[in-house]
């Protein structure tokens, strides 16, 4: 495990963050920090827009997710298991969401629940897997530590 896959790994979770609350903000959540909310843009015309904005994260998630999986195998397979599962749930969410955009009736009450939970399940889930990170980071950067410090 490189401490440049683990760097890259940590700058994704803020511009998926980035993209995810661009979503939520797209249909009218409040933003992050005291900005008021938007006025939602998310309308039964433009509904293609919304869904191709959660296709695109979520193909953007699968991808990094498959990243982590991949660093994170070395763990034990129930911490695997448990970010896996995490993981999941997120890419749920998504398409349920996306299942919402394609409907003829605008259910923009329940699309907006959907996109709040997603919103959390992501921020909570990344809150997590960065400390996770962090910790292995740091752990790779030891021996360097170490070494400079015999110096």
């Amino acid at each position: 495990m490189q401490v440049a896959t683990i760097d890259r790994i940590l700058a994704e979770h803020s511009a998926i963050m980035g993209q995810a609350r661009w979503v939520g903000e797209w249909v009218g959540l409040q933003p992050a920090g005291n900005n008021p909310p938007p006025a939602p843009r998310y309308n039964v015309d433009n509904r293609y827009q919304l869904r191709n904005m959660i296709i695109d994260l979520e193909q953007g998630l699968k991808n990094h997710y498959t990243r982590e999986e991949n660093v994170l195998a070395q763990l034990s397979p129930e911490t695997l298991h448990q970010i896996h599962t995490e993981h999941d749930t997120v890419l749920k969410l998504m398409a349920y969401a996306e299942g919402l955009t394609e409907s003829q009736s605008s259910e923009k009450d329940r699309l907006e629940q959907v996109i709040t939970e997603m919103l959390r399940k992501i921020e909570d889930h990344n809150s997590l897997e960065e400390s996770v990170f962090r910790l292995l980071r740091d752990i790779q950067n030891l021996p360097r530590t170490l070494g400079n410090r015999a110096r």
